[in-house]
């Protein structure tokens, strides 16, 4: 009658390893997914400010330069992505003319520790 059972049910004698080797599998594999996680929202931070970057250079294009008000904005719209110690040095704050350079230069760091240099130059359309 056991063997019946046994036979019927197909069970065979376990061994702890083989749960063991699979409970550290799923450890390290939700660690890294958790990496992954992390790492993904780091890059879209960047390119959100990149985007941001962008679209303030095509204002500086359009104007010939960045006044005080748009760097202000560019610097909260920075700060609201994540942004922290954001310096916006060589960024072209005069007019440039028709036809010359414009820059917007971008430094800073997303969650305090990790770097950004953003540096964006076209061509004044004023």
């Amino acid at each position: 009658m056991k063997r019946l059972i046994r036979l019927f049910h197909g069970k065979s004698e376990g061994n702890v390893g083989d749960i063991l080797t699979t409970g550290i599998m799923l450890l390290a594999m939700a660690y890294l997914m958790t990496v992954f996680m992390d790492c993904i929202a780091l890059l879209r931070t960047r390119e959100d400010i990149s985007q941001t970057v962008r679209r303030y250079m095509l204002v500086a294009e359009t104007k010939g330069y960045l006044e005080d008000s748009d760097r202000q904005e560019l610097t909260d719209s920075l700060t609201a992505l994540g942004m922290s110690e954001t310096d916006l040095t060589g960024t072209t704050t005069e007019r440039a003319g028709f036809g010359n350079i414009v820059t917007i230069c971008v430094r800073g760091k997303i969650d305090g520790k990790y770097e950004v240099n953003e540096v964006r130059a076209s061509t004044a359309k004023y």
